[in-house]
């Protein structure tokens, strides 16, 4: 049985696994964190960091992800790392506006989740960094040998920081912080 894709699309395998990550997830923590942000912060809804500059943000990183996929499949070492960090560069100024948010409203008990958000858009910055390394490893003649060398450990921590810090960490700070009030539970420690 031949997998949707292997065989039929140019790097099948990062393909796959770059259409559920960046595509699906990423979307979804942008657009999700900033709805929790704006609703545990009560920000104004004509704020435009939580309205405007969220809806840039997203158009601009599925933008570079769809430039990321045509560098990665015409195998142009320039054009993939010029767009991962493009991303890197969005989600860093995700996380400094949520930043911001936090500076202007911190006394809400329920900040310490945004404070998770952030945090995780620094490991997905750090995993762009990765990524660059990466993609010289794999597609620049050029690159120095300790790139190409270390190319499976580079790729082993791209997938690391951004599973666990840029996945794992929204995902863990929304059950710690929302759990319990889905659950109707008390917030302890948090008050």
């Amino acid at each position: 049985i031949m997998i949707l894709g292997v065989g039929s699309l140019p790097q099948p395998l990062w393909t796959m696994v770059h259409v559920v990550t960046p595509g699906v997830l990423s979307n979804g923590i942008l657009q999700w964190s900033w709805y929790f942000t704006r609703a545990v912060l009560r920000l104004a809804m004509k704020d435009p960091r939580a309205g405007r500059d969220n809806t840039i943000r997203i158009i601009a990183f599925n933008a570079a992800i769809i430039l990321l996929t045509v560098g990665m499949w015409k195998q142009q070492s320039w054009l993939t790392v010029t767009t991962a960090g493009a991303v890197g560069v969005i989600i860093a100024w995700h996380g400094l506006a949520l930043v911001s948010c936090l500076r202007t409203r911190f006394g809400n008990r329920l900040a310490v989740l945004v404070q998770y958000y952030a945090v995780a858009a620094g490991f997905l910055v750090l995993g762009c960094v990765y990524a660059g390394f990466v993609t010289v490893a794999m597609f620049d003649n050029g690159a120095p040998a300790w790139v190409v060398s270390m190319r499976d450990d580079l790729t082993l921590a791209h997938a690391l920081v951004n599973l666990l810090g840029w996945v794992g960490i929204t995902i863990l700070g929304t059950l710690i912080m929302l759990g319990p009030t889905i659950l109707r539970g008390p917030l302890t420690g948090y008050a």
